[in-house]
């Protein structure tokens, strides 16, 4: 895999002439370094890179290696550290992309203003207190004000940002809006693999996000985090957001998926996977997927009351996948196979079609049938030489299972939706080898992208990474002002 240092790199005219040529299926190797057939006259090279040519550089539209930064400390502590780095790195992205929620937020719902918008903010943030804990609720809203602060955006907007999906559904019950809770679709893939799968028996986890492709979904960033108390965390996720649904700690990684929409109804959970600040909660504390099972089970139903979101859940340590189908009233647990499991985003659980709208087999999406057949298959046409290469060719596959054959217009595993007519694709890929405390992150189609390698570290290590990004950004503004 191809590393890069830096917070940005170009995408380069020959990792691009590569892209281009790994969808059509062609060579990318340069015409001038192919050797002629013996006795015949090297062709002519008509076509090359300029590399004189300079790629524009961004955060979104992707084009390099997914930016990375560092925190640590206490909850609004290490906030301000990554809101300061974000603005570093564009200065209005986070007031772009928290603006493209807030309208998503209001999206559907009748004659709301933008003021009216907020005025049940206190009274959320009540609810779930008391649904959750305060303790569980607060240690997040702390590092999402500081995220605020370090940026200068506002709580309001940081609030719509990581908060208003889930607030949605509790405005729309508390007004009365006659509006549906489910505004968008949308998918993704994982698989794990171990034992006798892999080349070295340890575990490897992945999971592809698929999402439509706006800013607030698509602008993301990569968060080396060592909290004041519980694991070291890597994840990426949309700006500004405390964790998104695929996040990895030196112990355990996460994942979640769409599911459908369930009959029973959930209140402040977004339903299409397992709400953001519950997962980044139990990733940072759960020592074992064991362990994250049992508090997902307990937070999110028994004692604490109907809560929990339809989705297909992941836990994975070093020893153990567990993977889930849940719905408010009923979690089911998908068999291991020998070395592996995989999911996408439909019922695979008999058990569990009885508590989704639409939950028969002829309702199952033909799309999330086909990538799951896919990795099914690639991962049994190379069991046992699963390493992480492996791992990164499948979540980057374009074959077709239906079609048996490659097919970037079909729903694979890596998805195109640009190929179907539609503004939707894989937006981020991820790969974890715990036991290595490492990740792999692309940024947008991996197909295309260049994968980031990203150590957890020590606590020291990623303290001593945020102080350096700190001091180099607090260096370059004294610049600034010294040249005004």
């Amino acid at each position: 895999m191809n590393q890069k240092s830096g917070w940005f790199s170009a995408l380069t005219g020959v990792v691009l002439l590569a892209a281009l040529s790994a969808i059509a299926g062609l060579s990318a190797t340069p015409a001038s370094d192919r050797a002629a057939p013996r006795g015949e006259a090297a062709a002519p090279q008509l076509a090359s890179v300029d590399q004189a040519m300079r790629q524009r550089e961004s955060v979104y539209p992707y084009g390099g290696p997914i930016p990375v930064v560092y925190a640590y400390g206490k909850p609004y502590d290490r906030g301000v550290q990554i809101g300061k780095q974000l603005r570093a790195l564009s200065p209005e992205m986070l007031r772009e992309v928290a603006g493209a929620r807030w309208r998503q937020m209001m999206q559907g719902i009748r004659s709301i203003t933008r003021e009216e918008s907020v005025t049940l903010v206190d009274a959320y943030l009540k609810a779930i207190r008391g649904q959750l804990g305060a303790e569980l609720v607060d240690e997040y809203i702390e590092e999402m004000r500081g995220v605020g602060d370090g940026a200068q955006v506002s709580f309001n907007e940081m609030f719509m940002l990581n908060l208003g999906g889930f607030y949605r559904k509790f405005f729309i019950d508390e007004k009365g809006h006659d509006t549906p809770y489910y505004p968008e679709n949308a998918g993704c893939s994982s698989f794990a693999a171990w034992g006798k799968a892999t080349t070295d028996g340890k575990m490897i986890a992945t999971h592809n996000c698929d999402w439509g492709r706006s800013p607030d979904r698509s602008a993301k960033v990569a968060v080396v985090m060592a909290p004041e108390r519980g694991n070291r965390l890597v994840y990426a996720a949309p700006y500004g957001t405390w964790g998104s649904h695929h996040i990895t700690s030196d112990r355990l990684f996460v994942a979640g998926l769409a599911l459908g929409v369930p009959k029973a109804k959930p209140r402040y959970f977004i339903p299409e996977g397992p709400n953001g600040m519950v997962q980044r909660w139990i990733v940072q504390y759960a020592t074992s997927a064991q362990d994250a099972f049992q508090r997902y089970q307990a937070t999110t139903v028994g004692d604490r009351g109907v809560a929990t979101p339809a989705g297909n859940v992941v836990y994975v340590d070093r020893h153990e996948a567990i993977y889930l189908q849940t719905a408010p009233d009923k979690i089911g647990r998908i068999p291991n196979q020998d070395g592996y499991n995989a999911v996408a985003n439909h019922i695979v659980l008999d058990e569990m079609r009885p508590h989704f709208v639409r939950g028969d087999r002829a309702a199952t999406s033909a799309g999330s049938e086909n990538r799951l057949n896919t990795i099914l298959h690639l991962v049994k046409q190379h069991y046992g030489r699963i390493d992480v290469a492996t791992a990164a060719s499948i979540m980057s596959s374009h074959y077709d299972f239906a079609g048996k054959r490659e097919n970037p217009f079909a729903h694979t595993v890596c998805q195109h939706g640009e190929f179907r007519g539609s503004a939707s694709g894989t937006t981020l890929s991820t790969i974890a080898k715990l036991d290595e405390a490492t990740v792999w992150l692309a940024l947008g189609n991996p197909c295309v992208a260049t994968w980031q390698k990203v150590k957890i570290g020590t606590a020291a290590e990623i303290a001593a990474a945020a102080d350096a990004a700190l001091a180099a950004i607090d260096r370059r503004s004294t610049d600034a002002r010294s040249k005004e």
